[in-house]
This record gives C-alpha cells, structure tokens and sequence, in this order.
C-alpha cells in the first residue's frame, strides 16, 4: 500500500492512495531499524505491538483498531493479515518467524470482529511459505 503522505517521492504512481487514518498495525514486533525510522518519523500512524496486545488485551486492540478506522459503507475495510503476525509455535510456514506472536485465537478474534462490523470486503493472508514447513499441516 502507499499512504498519501509518501506520493512526493513516488510522482508517477496512480492514485488513490491510503490516508494515515486509513492503516493500523496490530502486533508489531521485531521491528527492524528502518521500519522503526518510519514509525517514528509518522508518529501519527496507529499501531499496538506484541507488548500492547499482551497487557491490554486482543480484544481492546481490535476495538481501538475499528473505533480508529471507523469502517461504513463508504469506508470498507481491507484486512491484510500478515501470517508471521501468529506465534511461529501455531504458525511455522513463514520466512520471518518471531517468538511471542499472536495466538491462534487471537488471529482468529482479529478476522471474526473486523467482519462482524459488516464492512468488510476482502482479506488477504500475506508471508506464507508452505515450503518451509516441517509437514504438509504446518501451510
């Protein structure tokens, strides 16, 4: 995704584009220096890492998450549900697997409340590599 603030260095894309209050990030972790430098840099964008999720609960986070966002009908949602967001003990098939993910059922609240606001209208599952998965179950 581009969010608009960024199209001034990316002239020659189309629009449209996502607007800050358009993106949150639930259960960041092992975030490198340059995505730390982003972060920092739009301290204004929504995000709960691993530690928020653990002391306030997954499903305070999701609640802020849908009361940031505000899906309607002319705002649907689009969950984008990065696979290594899961622990690598529940979720192994993934290039970047980091301990002390999200639980299964925690993934699970994630995809059920976004689509019980009734305004969500695609999901795609991203960093899923079957192939390094000890058995066929790991994908």
């Amino acid at each position: 995704f581009l969010l608009d603030s960024l199209t001034k260095f990316f002239d020659d894309l189309p629009n449209p584009t996502l607007r800050k209050k358009d993106v949150v990030w639930i259960a960041l972790r092992s975030v490198d220096p340059p995505e730390q430098e982003f972060l920092d840099e739009f301290n204004d964008l929504k995000f709960f890492t691993m530690e928020d999720v653990r002391k306030q609960g997954i499903d305070s986070v999701i609640k802020q998450s849908i009361e940031w966002l505000q899906p309607g009908p002319q705002s649907p949602l689009h969950l984008s549900f990065d696979i290594d967001a899961l622990d690598p003990a529940v979720a192994p098939s993934t290039g970047t697997p980091v301990a002390n993910g999200l639980t299964m059922s925690e993934g699970r609240a994630i995809v059920q409340q976004a689509y019980n606001t009734g305004h969500l209208r695609a999901i795609d599952i991203t960093e899923v590599n079957p192939a390094l998965g000890k058995s066929q179950n790991d994908a």
